[in-house]
């Protein structure tokens, strides 16, 4: 719940200067329109960007999934030890037979072979969202040293 507040704050702190910078030059006869672009563009890109990151994030967990589950081989003994000492555990403290719970011991591990897909997937769609930041800066910073020897070219 926290994270939600400090992200909220974050948004907060950024789109008021960020819409000021972005509208600082645009005359007050035209400020309505070039508001209404702005914000237009802002909404359209957040949902576009919702667009790619949910569809490659379903696709990475898919490829993740896929695999890690290609990794288990049920047949291992390795599987068998954990499967049969959690279906023991589960046997003990949940009761019921014990096929029932090898069978639950089962679809734990599926279930955290899937969660770990998952967190796998974010963990991409976070990288994209890194490099996508990365490569947005350049242009920034190529457009700042442009401005400075356009400023000392004119003191000159």
């Amino acid at each position: 719940m926290l994270s939600l507040y400090l992200r909220g704050l974050g948004m907060g702190m950024i789109f008021t200067p960020l819409n000021s910078l972005a509208l600082l030059n645009i005359p007050r006869e035209q400020m309505a329109q070039a508001s209404s672009i702005m914000n237009t563009m802002r909404q359209i890109g957040g949902s576009l960007g919702i667009a790619v990151f949910t569809t490659l994030l379903t696709a990475r967990t898919s490829f993740h999934s896929q695999v890690y589950g290609q990794a288990v081989n049920s047949q291992s003994e390795a599987f068998k030890d954990v499967t049969q000492n959690m279906a023991y555990y589960l046997q003990q403290h949940g009761g019921g037979s014990f096929s029932t719970a090898m069978r639950q011991s089962q679809i734990l591990v599926s279930s955290h072979i899937n969660t770990q897909a998952f967190i796998d997937g974010i963990n991409d769609d976070f990288w994209l969202a890194c490099s996508i930041t990365i490569l947005g800066l350049i242009p920034i910073f190529m457009m700042y040293s442009r401005r400075k020897v356009a400023a000392k070219s004119d003191n000159s």
